[in-house]
């Protein structure tokens, strides 16, 4: 039961009959429901790798009469009960197991699925959304809310987030049409032996306080304090961020090296390195060292390895081939989605601390682009530079300013060079004696690999940056001066959807994929410089309708910016229109094939097919499809038009078919 004061509580139908129906005993009345923990459920073990090759399904229906329900089943037990009550239910899968979790708040994932475990351990330090351990229905003595909410929040861990596979958002899910299958089943006769449960005992009292609907979001009413707070949305200076407080995971791989500027000259010099698992051949094996001693084994061990053009890694062989093919997997699936390189060398840390606060973190300082390439599944990863340029932890800048009034000036600019690359021992020098004679401050030279992004912070260094340039553009100028008057989208009234064919002629609609009447009107709005929202659902034709805006406003002479969240819309799009000739005119500025070299020959070949365009032959082909509109156009007026009897042929033939159907 969600109760009025926000809190989950677990109420037995005795418990139910009190509270809301008093009088009423129990077994009587309307209240006679038990809760799931009070059914007696028995765990059923699922099969082995079921959420990869899937299971079948026990219906609730079946659950009651049998009393058995596996991991998966008492999942979506739970959250269909959750979605009829009017939350929104998710599914969690890590591997070999499920659970379930709800919002407690009117928000989800944005998506039907969030492979992020951070984004769902956000959530759940946020008091927005609770994970729940299902399994401890089937547990004797039964066990309370609290204690099961802590069993599924300890699943979202750093510890275990390597366990974590997915969460399916049920309220996005149906977003998309995807339903529930429809349920004919009959009820079986007969019902399992009921096993006798203690209702789950009532959690204690929440701090009314914390609930994520008491943090209103104030809006402020000046220019100023709008853009301070899409600044703050934008900047991430907590420590839920990595690039401030970087910790080892499964998603992360330390390296050990002799000279970490060694490692950046070889790097930015295309040499390939490879991992070497430091675990797997111990040096030490069951010598009695001293602690120098085996300090000094190790180093011989890293040197030796690094001039063999490996990375030391202090692990066994499986654990970091597992770590590597982890990041190479995210880092491919970023590079798909949001088209830019995440998986960088963090070389070099700063370990800080607050005043007060005993605990120490950790920030990396420069940050190296690599990637990871291998020739088969079975191949060992070679570690390689990408083509990117190394860049210092923007965030860790920002976040010394604001919180420490610190400033590293000599760091905001283009970095220091040396013959093979990035000077780092002089970067670290200057952060060194910038951090002296701050209390808790040290540079740590240590390495690891880790996926970083930057999406937001570049976004917020651009409205820092360009507040004056931004508002240039008169649609940012609204939302930061007047967004509570209306927007004027363009000067005079765009073309009518009806009225595409009387005002415009087949020459100038440079459309080459296939458009209705609203689409053309989308077209046509785009060219002449109105602002609109194009909305529709899945398989409208929305990225039909963007490339054919393309190539209107590249008829009418104009350049177009198109952007987007995630590569998958860019690349759709830019598919289209190489499939249709026009390849030639689109350069791809921000994507991880993006370099100088391309950049040069797509400008090039853009060049050469301007100058071929041949116009007398568009104007021969749209001469013939304008007298073809017209005729059809003709034939449609004569068919609709009203005679002297009163009515028009079309009204006519209604008529009749009517008529006939009737009869």
């Amino acid at each position: 039961v969600l109760h009025r004061s926000g809190e989950f509580r677990s109420v037995s139908a005795a418990q139910h009959d009190r509270q809301c129906h008093p009088g009423c005993d129990a077994g009587e009345g309307p209240g006679h429901n038990p809760t799931v923990a009070d059914v007696g459920l028995t765990y059923a073990n699922p099969p082995a790798s079921f959420e990869v090759d899937g299971q079948k399904i026990r219906l609730p229906n079946r659950i009651r009469n049998e009393g058995l329900a596996t991991c998966l089943d008492s999942s979506l037990l739970l959250a269909a009960a959750w979605e009829q009550a009017g939350l929104n239910p998710v599914i969690l899968f890590s591997e070999g197991h499920a659970w379930a979790g709800v919002w407690i708040t009117k928000r989800d994932f944005g998506q039907v699925t969030e492979p992020d475990v951070v984004a769902v351990r956000k959530a759940s330090q946020a008091k927005e959304f609770i994970p729940v351990e299902t399994t401890l229905l089937a547990q004797r003595p039964t066990v309370g809310f609290e204690e099961a909410v802590e069993a599924g929040r300890l699943r979202l861990s750093e510890e275990r987030e390597h366990e974590f596979r997915m969460a399916v958002d049920i309220t996005r899910a149906r977003s998309a049409r995807i339903r529930p299958l429809a349920s004919h089943v009959v009820d079986e006769q007969g019902e399992a032996e009921h096993i006798n449960a203690a209702p789950a005992k009532l959690p204690s009292p929440i701090d009314l306080g914390l609930l994520p609907a008491e943090l209103i979001d104030s809006v402020p009413d000046t220019p100023k304090g709008r853009i301070e707070r899409w600044q703050a949305k934008l900047l991430d200076l907590s420590l839920r961020n990595k690039l401030l407080n970087f910790k080892q995971s499964k998603q992360t791989v330390p390296c050990l090296v002799p000279d970490l500027g060694g490692l950046e000259d070889a790097l930015a010099a295309d040499k390939p390195f490879r991992a070497y698992p430091l675990m797997e051949d111990d040096p030490i094996g069951e010598r009695q060292l001293s602690p120098q001693d085996k300090d000094a084994v190790i180093k011989s061990a890293v040197e030796d390895a690094f001039k063999r053009g490996q990375i030391t890694v202090p692990l066994d062989r499986k654990e970091t081939n597992n770590r590597l093919l982890t990041l190479f997997r995210k880092a491919k699936s970023d590079v798909q989605e949001g088209g830019t390189n995440t998986l960088f060398l963090a070389a070099g840390f700063l370990r800080w601390q607050r005043e007060g606060d005993k605990r120490s973190y950790r920030a990396p300082l420069l940050l190296v682009p690599i990637k990871l390439e291998r020739k088969s599944a079975k191949s060992e990863f070679k570690i390689l530079h990408h083509e990117d340029e190394v860049r210092f932890n923007s965030t860790l800048l920002e976040f010394l300013r604001r919180d420490f009034d610190l400033t590293l000036p000599e760091l905001e600019g283009d970095l220091p060079r040396d013959d093979s690359g990035i000077d780092v021992p002089l970067i670290f020098e200057w952060i060194r004696s910038r951090v002296r004679d701050v209390p808790g401050f040290e540079v740590v030279e240590e390495i690891a690999i880790s996926t970083f992004s930057f999406s937001k912070f570049l976004m917020w260094k651009d409205l820092v940056d360009r507040t004056d340039q931004l508002r240039n553009n008169r649609l940012v100028a609204h939302l930061v001066d007047n967004p509570e008057r209306t927007f004027e989208s363009g000067s005079g009234e765009p073309v009518a959807a009806h009225e595409i064919d009387q005002r415009l002629a087949p020459r100038d609609l440079v459309t080459p994929l296939p458009a209705d009447s609203s689409q053309l009107a989308a077209v046509v709005a785009a060219a002449e410089g109105h602002d609109f929202v194009l909305i529709g659902p899945p398989g409208t034709g929305k990225s039909q309708t963007i490339a054919n805006i393309i190539c209107q406003c590249i008829a009418h002479g104009k350049t177009v910016l198109f952007v987007a969240e995630k590569a998958a819309a860019l690349d759709v799009v830019q598919r289209r229109l190489e499939a249709h000739g026009l390849g030639d005119a689109v350069l791809e500025l921000h994507s991880n094939k993006t370099d100088r070299k391309r950049v040069l020959t797509q400008l090039g070949r853009g060049w050469d097919r301007a100058s071929i365009a041949n116009e007398r032959d568009w104007l021969d082909v749209t001469e013939k499809l304008r007298i073809k509109r017209d005729q059809l156009n003709t034939y449609v007026e004569a068919v609709h038009a009203i005679g002297s009897q009163g009515f028009s042929v079309f009204q006519a033939v209604r008529a009749r078919s009517r008529s006939d159907q009737c009869g």
